[in-house]
């Protein structure tokens, strides 16, 4: 699954909407400062659960934390649908919400 987001990152950075630091690429065309700050992000919050005494608590702290995420990406999802149809209201669109 990191690989996804690993992609959806790079695309971001490539479109230049990341600072310059995250759009550098190694020889291979690969983002390495990129993939140290997410491995760096990803090994610290694994960290903090290796301090959580409780196996249960710890699985239950891992899957809130991911549906919190999720929910904050849906959020902005839907807060960038309303800001481009409110900015820009004469562009065709391929689908239309119906009764409204």
């Amino acid at each position: 699954m990191a690989i996804f987001h690993f992609k959806g990152l790079h695309a971001t950075a490539k479109n230049g909407e990341l600072p310059a630091f995250f759009q550098k690429t190694n020889k291979n065309g690969v983002p390495s400062n990129l993939l140290i700050a997410q491995g760096i992000a990803t090994s610290l919050i694994g960290c903090i659960f290796l301090l959580v005494p409780h196996l249960n608590v710890a699985y239950w702290s891992s899957v809130a934390t991911a549906m919190i995420i999720y929910f904050i990406m849906y959020i902005m999802l839907l807060l960038a649908a309303l800001r481009l149809r409110y900015k820009k209201p004469r562009v065709k669109r391929s689908y239309k919400v119906p009764f409204g």
